[in-house]
């Protein structure tokens, strides 16, 4: 589990080194808070439909809509 911090940054490290350790009897423990505190932050690949349904919001700019799209 030490090896897992040192792939940590930012938010996550600071929160993974607040944590007691003993709160975490094995990895699996430590995977599930880790993945409850930070899962929104996964990767999320689009497919063509999605993209799609991005529409174009009344107030942005074009080049900020197809900086959206593109994220």
């Amino acid at each position: 589990m030490r090896l897992f911090s040192r792939s940590l940054k930012g938010e996550a490290f600071e929160w993974y080194i607040s944590q007691e350790m003993k709160q975490w009897p094995s990895w699996k423990a430590l995977a599930k808070d880790f993945i409850e505190r930070f899962g929104y932050n996964v990767e999320f690949i689009p497919d063509r439909y999605s993209l799609k349904r991005i529409k174009q919001k009344s107030w942005e700019s074009y080049r900020e809509y197809a900086y959206r799209w593109r994220k």
